[in-house]
């Protein structure tokens, strides 16, 4: 038998009971909102290591949040497009994070504190992240399964120790109403953090309300040789599916909204998180995470199918609910020791990830038709059929995975590592289930960093990873799960006034999945994807003045194609993105800053008949200090009101990028 809030109050009763040591105090200095690309230390370490970004053989950005702008960036989405990487992805139209790394979207399984943030649907709140940590191009050895794009990892917010506490609020053009609360609490050695983040107000798409709240608690507790901390957290998310635009009659239609009044949403989300470390012998460590989280969501949709001609779309109505459930473990013994007289850290390890879902959403495709240009929404949704559709998926996913770093030289820095993963997925409906996967993968990495001088390092890496395929061949077999392949080299150079690097990635996805043609029941693994490019980043600083930028350049194809159909490019992928910003601290209380960020042209649809234009946005902003304790901000985002699409997979699957956005925050510190 299970109670309501039990596990919560498990992990509540847990953290707060126990003794909480001090962390680092948090900077009171004021901040440029620059996007930090220069060397330093991994604070958690997609690698699980504290090693420098300069020294470790593999292309790592960190973004810092707190030198973030203060208003206008409540998505993930807007701090990669800020900070010039990579690029957004659809992904279910804003309901989840969309971001394409190397080509590949990898929002649909990112990465919270080390192991897998909430999978369903899901819109973390930036209020709770400190930095975002990403790993340019996956590697399945330490994480499992996941798009070979890269790896991208948020590390939480922790209680300092330190009794402060902070509070914002900023208002923007479209109504937009955002109030985030952040407090430190020590309870004598104890501490604990508590952070809230609630918004409500329109968005420039005006049927389209923005209404999310979320709390996160947190508390640490350190003992004599080792610690435990936890997290738990509660979100939630009001905002309706938007259903994106078109491209019809060989045009954008922008400003037009296919969303009826009748869609609504209520997203719940609630996730629990344990972790332990405890230090053994000889330099040796046992760490351990656990991690839960439950997803509600009711919702209704309604809005547009399809494109069926030139001036109508067909109608959509759906009233579904979700109900998911996952958890995570992850256990590792990790060890600093020498042999054969050079220095290893190694990890050894166990990984396991589950995920039950039960959705229910009877629809109704193409009961009305809608006027592209003067769309009228206002239908009898009610009057409808409802034809059932429910599905079932049971995801179990278990790894043991090696991973070492080895100081051969002074200079020389080597890594390896191998996983042996097992997935099994299982699919169904009310009545039947059957398995859509059983399979077992080994992935491996390996790379060298060598340092001629301490300010400078060049690498060489090969990492894989893998994502399952769902189905049988013709014989009755599983498919083997998509293989990601890439190489890397790379340069980067810390210097006390500049700092560069520069990556050069191959990297192919093999056996995508197409229709057997000797069984149309049955699938065949013929499919690849490439993609080659050139990314790379510098910072100047000169006193009050600096700027910094990342940039890339990539072109991705379909290597063999899983359809005579397809075109050769990659559907909304740029062969150019990036983002340039200049900071001016013009005085001790006054900071101005600017930046254009934007993305190059793309195709339209899997077949190339139309592409995307690409498009580059202004913004700008302005920081005062009144005193120590409070600030004001005044920023503006696509400055030149530009028109332009942000993402699309389809014509009838087109999101445009946000119109002109100014908005105001007012900072106070208790």
């Amino acid at each position: 038998m299970s109670f309501p809030g039990f596990r919560p109050s498990l992990f509540f009763l847990l953290f707060v009971t126990g003794t909480f040591v001090a962390e680092t105090a948090r900077a009171e200095e004021l901040t440029l909102p620059e996007v930090s690309v220069h060397a330093q230390r991994m604070p958690h370490g997609v690698f699980r290591s504290e090693s420098s970004t300069v020294s470790f053989p593999a292309t790592v950005d960190i973004i810092d949040l707190g030198k973030m702008p203060d208003g206008g960036m409540d998505r993930s989405e807007d701090v990669f497009k800020f900070a010039g990487i990579g690029s957004t992805s659809t992904n279910a139209g804003g309901l989840g994070t969309g971001i394409n790394l190397r080509g590949f979207d990898v929002g649909s399984r990112l990465f919270v504190n080390g192991h897998p943030d909430i999978q369903r649907l899901y819109a973390r709140d930036l209020a709770t992240v400190d930095v975002i940590e990403i790993l340019k191009g996956h590697s399945s050895v330490l994480y499992g399964q996941a798009a070979p794009g890269g790896t991208v990892n948020y590390v939480l917010h922790k209680p300092t120790g330190i009794l402060q506490s902070e509070a914002s609020l900023s208002v923007d053009n479209y109504g937009l109403r955002r109030l985030v609360v952040d407090h430190d609490q020590p309870l004598g050695d104890s501490a604990i953090r508590v952070i809230y983040a609630g918004q409500t107000g329109n968005t420039f798409i005006e049927p389209i309300d923005n209404r999310r709240q979320s709390l996160m608690l947190s508390g640490r507790h350190r003992y004599n040789g080792g610690g435990i901390s936890a997290e738990v957290e509660y979100q939630r998310n009001e905002r309706p599916f938007g259903f994106g635009t078109v491209f019809a009659g060989g045009r954008y239609w922008y400003d037009r909204y296919y969303i009826a009044p009748a869609s609504r949403a209520l997203r719940e989300y609630q996730r629990q998180a344990l972790y332990w470390d405890h230090e053994l012998a000889n330099g040796w460590s046992i760490n351990a995470a656990l991690n839960f989280a439950q997803v509600k969501r009711n919702e209704t949709l309604a809005g547009f199918w399809t494109i069926t001609s030139a001036t109508t779309l067909s109608s959509y109505y759906r009233e579904l609910t979700d109900n998911v459930d996952q958890n995570n473990f992850r256990i590792e013994l990790r060890g600093s020791h020498t042999l054969g007289g050079m220095k290893n850290d190694t990890i050894v390890g166990y990984q396991q990830d589950r995920q039950r879902i039960n959705f229910s959403g009877p629809q109704n495709i193409a009961g009305y038709s809608i006027d592209i240009a003067n769309p009228n929404l206002n239908l009898n949704w009610d009057a409808l059929p409802l034809p059932a559709r429910v599905s079932r998926e049971r995801y179990n996913e278990s790894g043991v995975f090696w991973f070492n770093q080895l100081q051969a030289t002074d200079r020389i820095r080597v890594i390896a590592g191998l996983r042996e993963s097992a997935i099994k997925i299982e699919t169904g409906n009310a009545t039947t289930t059957s398995t859509a996967a059983d399979i077992r993968h080994l992935s491996s990495v390996g790379g060298v960093a060598w340092q001629p001088v301490p300010q400078l390092a060049l690498h060489l890496t090969r990492s894989e990873s893998f994502e399952p395929n769902r189905g049988t061949t013709r014989s009755g077999g599983f498919l083997q799960p998509r293989q990601g392949n890439q190489w890397e080299t790379g340069i980067r150079y810390e210097g006390r006034r500049w700092d560069m690097k520069l990556a050069v990635f191959d990297l192919q996805q093999s056996n995508l999945t197409a229709a057997d043609p000797l069984d149309k029941n049955a699938l065949v693994t013929i499919g690849t994807i490439r993609v080659q490019g050139i990314e790379t980043a510098a910072r100047w600083d000169h006193g009050a003045l600096s700027w910094d930028a990342n940039m890339g350049w990539q072109r991705a194809w379909n290597g063999a194609k899983t359809s005579s159909s397809l075109g050769n490019r990659i559907v909304n992928v740029p062969s150019v993105y990036g983002a340039i910003r200049l900071h001016w601290r013009v005085s001790s209380n006054w900071l101005l800053w600017g930046a254009v960020a934007g993305v190059g042209q793309r195709a339209g649809d899997p077949k190339n008949t139309f592409t995307a234009p690409g498009y580059a946005t202004l913004s700008a902003g302005a920081r005062y200090r009144i005193d120590l304790k409070t600030s004001l901000a005044l920023e503006a985002g696509n400055l030149a009101d530009k028109r332009y699409v942000e993402a699309l997979s389809a014509a009838d699957s087109v999101y445009q990028g946000e119109r002109r956005r100014i908005s105001a925050t007012v900072r106070h510190q208790f």
